[in-house]
């Protein structure tokens, strides 16, 4: 598609062994970078001209910062970025302070392994445990970053995505955000019957969880039939 490309078009192919030296090169490097703001400059002119607008009237509009600064912190302080904040701080700290228990339920596990008993398969277990460390800590910081984008995207920002009869952005981000919430929680499922020392930490976990699926779901109400291109077709 290079050939519909403006910037390939203009950006020369620049080697620098082609150059006596690195300031040469480097020189030549800013040079193309000054020619297409240059470019970039004469493409708005003539914009411009052509759109009758006048440049001296328009003046900086603080208005949009403010307003833009006050939706990231009403976003920060609503309980959907409060929830998965707080979900993160706790499993970042389980983790942080696991290693002794984790220790212990290895010890166990190849214990029961050597008992060879009937009703028991450590090494199937060992391989869940696993998978469940993995996932944890893959969607903990996922499931705030997640969230708070599909706020910031409701709105203003999906409209585009209405008007041209697309799902919207933000019905995305919270399918992310539920999916990293469903394998989390089916994570901290796998761990409970394992610890028992950690079953009220792990029962807390759990159900600043269910209340953060529950909360999305009443929030971004067609977020779970939004469909990911190339993943759930």
């Amino acid at each position: 598609m290079t050939s519909r490309c403006s910037v390939f078009q203009t950006t020369p192919d620049l080697d620098p062994d082609d150059f006596e030296n690195e300031e040469d090169f480097f020189k030549a490097v800013f040079g193309s970078v000054h020619d297409s703001f240059q470019l970039t400059m004469e493409m708005i002119k003539e914009t411009v001209e052509k759109e009758n607008i006048d440049l001296t009237e328009i003046e900086d509009d603080d208005s949009f910062t403010e307003r833009r600064a006050k939706e990231k912190e009403e976003i920060k302080a609503s309980p959907l970025s409060t929830l998965s904040w707080e979900y993160m701080e706790m499993s970042r700290a389980w983790l942080n302070n696991s290693h002794p228990s984790l220790l212990a339920l290895q010890e166990n596990l190849q214990r029961t392994a050597l008992m060879d008993l009937p009703d028991r398969n450590p090494e199937q277990e060992a391989l869940a445990l696993k998978d469940a460390l993995e996932v944890i800590p893959y969607y903990m910081t996922q499931i705030h970053v997640k969230l708070v984008r599909a706020q910031s995207n409701r709105g203003e920002d999906d409209a585009w995505f209405e008007e041209n009869d697309f799902p919207k952005d933000s019905d995305g981000s919270a399918r992310v955000a539920l999916i990293g919430i469903d394998n989390s929680i089916t994570a901290w499922g796998t761990f409970l019957p394992h610890l028992p020392d950690q079953e009220e930490t792990i029962l807390s976990i759990l159900s600043k969880l269910e209340h953060l699926r529950k909360l999305v779901e009443s929030s971004f109400p067609k977020a779970r039939a939004f469909k990911r291109p190339g993943l759930d077709d």
